[in-house]
């Protein structure tokens, strides 16, 4: 399984900038507040121009402030580190990742040391991304667009893909992703279109990959770094030549278990972040509308964020509630679907002819839409030449999809009631086994197994003269009146007693029977009057 690893180096920082644009271009210290007194924080995060005038992470803040002071500059603005909206904020990324795959992981936090001196802390982001939707292609466009996706929320990431989570975290965090080639890592695994600040690493390159990284890719204690750069042991390469048991017998067993993560000799396991409830989406108007055609604006661009949130589930929206709030009240419609769908055009033309039908005699201040009911989305065969990108007339698609389609317009703009179809029922007797019901609530009821029903039933059953007589005693002639059919082949009984509560009680004996001229009929014989008659025909 591969994985994409989507680093935001120095988060605590860049979540200030995203939540507090008003400090950008001015000096910041984010520090630790475990303590009230403020005498044992520390630098968690600074700013480039911190670094600049000598402040690094970990540093105890008193001395910052004294060292300011001496400069008879003024103090960078102090913010106390919010572990927990950090964290909130990196949840709701990694929901937004959803889009791209439906397995999304945060990134364990341990005692780890990142490039810059930045102790761990949830920062990274891992995609598992053996399952990738279509659209997102190969390796070099999901790069891309994850970029251009961050960047649009002001983040600025390091991506790297790779056959393990292991490499991917090692290549994002120590390749040197600042110019379009990592300088300790071999030019034949760039790959061109890469975006800056990218990297991918093929599966059967992976070992060459990690080789000149250095061992702090690994994400092994700071402890063990620092022991294995004492014995001369910086690099990844020189790590893999050492024997195992002599390494468990020094490090213990965590230093051989990261390798084996990193190398993909043993299986790294992550809790997959779950998508909260996001099927109800709202918007505040800024000023109340009245106008159809503005609050069809409003409420496709509802339907858009519904239907993101819904991508890379696998789920389709079944039922629709849509809400106006107003001076005037709540005005409220639901919309169904035959099939579940997640196809935009498709259902903004629903939501359209249902707005074409409606007034808002009172202005509206809120509109809410809600998937009510969502379902698994169809899966069906795929045509042999797929239509061009952005075709989607009706002839390129599944006939299941184009039939609830027809369904779904014709049930928009006809009164409730008048599309019906037949469906299936729990009945026995052959003539009471279907019923007219809406589409949308029907559900094909199966038959007992070994159940042959012709595909033909007539209205009305057709009463038949038998004659003659075969081994077994069954009729060798059956006349109906307009012509004479020759028994070939019979297969039966097969009883109905059934409808003693309706004081209608039915005893039957029903017979496939193949004639002579290779047609085959559905006939049975009334066990209460014994006369024959013909009720179906098979294709």
């Amino acid at each position: 399984m591969s994985t994409l690893c989507i680093w935001l180096p120095d988060w605590p920082l860049q979540y200030i900038l995203a939540t507090r644009p008003e400090l950008y271009g001015r000096p910041i210290i984010i520090h630790s507040a475990d303590h009230a007194g403020g005498r044992d924080a520390r630098v968690i995060s600074c700013c480039q121009q911190s670094r600049t005038a000598g402040i690094e992470p970990g540093a105890p803040l008193v001395e910052v402030a004294t060292s300011w002071d001496h400069r008879g500059q003024p103090m960078p603005q102090l913010v106390a580190r919010d572990r927990e909206a950090e964290r909130h904020q990196l949840e709701v990324l990694a929901e937004d990742c959803l889009q791209f795959s439906p397995h999304v992981s945060l990134e364990s936090a341990a005692d780890i040391t990142r490039p810059g001196g930045c102790q761990s802390f949830p920062q990274a982001l891992l995609l598992h991304t053996r399952h990738l939707a279509p659209s997102h292609g190969s390796s070099q466009k999901l790069l891309r667009t994850v970029q251009e996706n961050f960047a649009s929320r002001g983040y600025q990431v390091r991506l790297a893909h790779a056959a393990t989570p292991g490499a991917a975290w090692a290549l994002a965090h120590y390749s040197d992703l600042s110019t379009s080639l990592p300088a300790c890592i071999p030019t034949r695994f760039v790959r061109l279109g890469l975006p800056a600040g990218a990297w991918w690493a093929p599966h059967p390159e992976t070992h060459t990959a990690l080789a000149p990284l250095p061992v702090e890719a690994l994400r092994i204690p700071s402890q063990a770094a620092s022991l294995l750069h004492q014995l001369g042991i910086t690099r990844i390469g020189q790590l893999r030549e050492l024997p195992r048991p002599e390494l468990t017998l020094r490090f213990g067993p965590e230093l051989c278990r990261q390798l084996d993560y990193a190398l993909g000799q043993q299986p790294e396991l992550f809790p997959y972040c779950r998508s909260t409830d996001s099927s109800l989406h709202r918007q505040l108007l800024e000023s109340p509308l009245a106008d159809r055609r503005d609050l069809q604006q409003v409420l496709e661009l509802l339907l858009q964020r519904l239907l993101s949130s819904l991508s890379g589930s696998n789920r389709g929206i079944v039922q629709l509630s849509c809400r106006f709030l107003g001076e005037g009240g709540t005005q409220e419609f639901p919309l169904t679907l035959y099939l579940p769908s997640v196809d935009f055009g498709h259902l903004a033309g629903l939501l359209q002819g249902h707005m074409e039908r409606r007034s808002f005699p009172s202005p509206v201040t809120q509109v809410e839409i809600e998937a009510t009911i969502t379902a698994v989305l169809g899966q069906y065969q795929q045509h042999l030449f797929p239509p061009a990108a952005g075709d989607l007339s009706s002839g390129h698609l599944p006939l299941p999809v184009q039939l609830g389609r027809l369904l779904d317009r014709l049930c928009c703009r006809l009164e409730t009631g008048s599309v019906l179809h037949p469906r299936l029922c729990f009945e026995a007797q052959p003539e009471h086994c279907w019923e007219h019901s809406s589409p949308r609530r029907s559900a094909r009821r199966p038959l007992a197994p070994g159940t042959i029903r012709p595909l033909l039933l007539l209205p009305h059953p057709r009463q038949l003269s038998p004659a003659g007589s075969l081994p077994g005693g069954f009729p060798s002639h059956f006349d109906d009146g307009r012509r004479r059919y020759r028994v070939a082949h019979h297969w039966g009984p097969e009883r109905i007693e059934t409808g003693w509560w309706r004081k209608a009680t039915v005893r039957r004996d029903y017979y496939r029977v193949e004639i002579t001229s290779g047609h085959r009929f559905w006939i049975y014989q009334d066990l209460s009057q014994g006369c024959w008659f013909l009720h179906g025909m098979f294709a």
